[in-house]
């Protein structure tokens, strides 16, 4: 019951898109954020990702991955742990096994 309140605070700072900008954010805030957004480097993603949010927000999960390559191509850490574990070469790999999934599975 104490860390209610806390615990609260931290999963609102994963709400996407984003209420509160990532200047008014305590480090564990932007690294309980960045963890959160690494679901979409992992190499489950399509199962966490695509097919999660495809039930969350009720579409089909072509719709979610054909916007993944967008989303990630904006993706920005802001913890030292997030820019170093994911540099911008693994966030480009990502990026590229998206376009090739979506191009094979619209072909």
């Amino acid at each position: 019951e104490p860390l209610k309140d806390e615990i609260s605070r931290l999963m609102r700072l994963t709400e996407f898109p984003y209420k509160v900008p990532h200047s008014e954010i305590d480090l564990l805030g932007l690294i309980i954020r960045d963890a959160d957004m690494t679901q979409a480097l992992d190499p489950v993603w399509m199962q966490e990702v695509v097919f999660g949010l495809a039930t969350e927000w009720k579409k089909p999960p072509i719709e979610v991955l054909r916007s993944q390559a967008k989303f990630l191509i904006q993706l920005e850490f802001h913890s030292r742990w997030g820019q170093v574990t994911f540099t911008k070469e693994v966030v480009n790999s990502k990026i590229f096994e998206c376009q090739l999934l979506t191009g094979f599975l619209e072909e």
